[in-house]
């Protein structure tokens, strides 16, 4: 009797097991398939405790806590192989209610169109957790103000390349990585440098007053004011990658420390003020110069094997006038360095 009963058993565990291998494969990047694992997870008592990841691939679904791993396949959850979570933070599973799958993934496969390496990418991959950021989620705002927020980190691949892209769960694009594999950009061509600011002043409300803007090969920097906190200024850079990144000020942080001194010192011994710095809208530059102006420095140097490194677009701050100037730095094949200057229209005023 024992040996019928134990007979018993392995034939109901195997017929579980067998019927668990007979379900086909579930699509998880559909999103209705997606919204009923995360239901049935809820009753289960891993849906109830703090999560520190979420992990979609094709046919599966991984759970994960501090300490624990599960995998969702063909209606089953059961404990998987755990891994390092780094630094991840804990959420519920219900504050992915809001997630839209749908949208996520139509936005960082619109957004991969930019790179002409991914030929037909296909999502292969996605995270879900929780981290602490440092702007909001429209790029430009509260930057340097560190909150925790939900993302979710969208891995893109063909044959021979890949990508990552980061969304908020309401799929928009907050993030992309610098890791993945692009063209490499020229912000000197006057065409790519209007695409790029025409992409960039939506952000901004569609005006972008800058206090300087810096253009290098792969590159261009600005210092503008934050849209949501107008006595906060910032710095902001795109590179080739086509996303706008930010930090508080500028990389000198000791200019804002600097200028506090000098007008400190300025109100002491009451020498006249200096000008506080004069922001000015990108619409009155003239991107038409860019070549223009590096072939007239190229021509004014005199020193031997003289390449552009850089140009910077401001309004002067030592000087009594308000018109934009475009300083273009060049160097020389022994490091040497001189610094041409133009007006507003492109005209030579004076290198050193």
């Amino acid at each position: 009797m024992k040996i019928k009963s134990l007979l018993l058993v392995f034939l109901i565990l195997s017929s579980g097991l067998s019927c668990s291998r007979l379900m086909p494969n579930q699509d998880m990047f559909d999103p209705e398939t997606l919204r009923k694992v995360f239901a049935a997870v809820k009753e289960n008592e891993i849906g109830k405790k703090p999560l520190h990841e979420i992990e979609i691939t094709d046919h599966e679904v991984y759970f994960a806590t501090r300490t624990e791993r599960y995998v969702y396949s063909r209606g089953y959850l059961r404990q998987a192989i755990s891994k390092s979570l780094g630094e991840s933070k804990p959420f519920q599973l219900t504050e992915v209610d809001s997630f839209d799958l749908d949208k996520a993934l139509s936005t960082a496969l619109e957004f991969a169109k930019k790179n002409s390496y991914l030929k037909n990418p296909e999502a292969n991959r996605i995270v879900i957790h929780k981290q602490s950021v440092s702007r909001d989620d429209n790029l430009v705002s509260n930057v340097g103000k560190h909150r925790d927020a939900m993302r979710c980190e969208i891995y893109l691949a063909d044959s021979d390349s890949q990508a990552q892209y980061t969304t908020n769960l309401q799929g928009a694009i907050v993030d992309v990585a610098e890791t993945n594999a692009k063209p490499h950009l020229n912000f000197r061509d006057v065409n790519q440098m209007q695409k790029s600011l025409a992409e960039i002043k939506p952000l901004f409300g569609g005006k972008l007053s800058v206090l300087s803007l810096r253009i290098g090969i792969e590159n261009f920097s600005f210092t503008a004011l934050d849209p949501k906190n107008p006595n906060e200024r910032n710095y902001y850079r795109m590179n080739s990658h086509e996303f706008l990144r930010a930090q508080e000020d500028d990389p000198n942080s000791v200019m804002k420390e600097a200028e506090r001194i000098i007008k400190e010192a300025e109100r002491r011994v009451r020498m006249p003020p200096t000008p506080d710095p004069v922001f000015f809208n990108v619409d009155e530059i003239d991107f038409s110069l860019i070549p223009k102006v590096m072939q007239k420095t190229l021509e004014t140097v005199k020193m031997s094997g003289a390449k552009v490194g850089s140009i910077t677009i401001e309004i002067p701050r030592s000087k009594k006038t308000a018109e934009i100037e475009w300083q273009v730095n060049a160097y020389g094949d022994r490091s040497e360095k001189e610094t041409v200057t133009f007006d507003k229209q492109g005209n030579l005023k004076n290198a050193n």
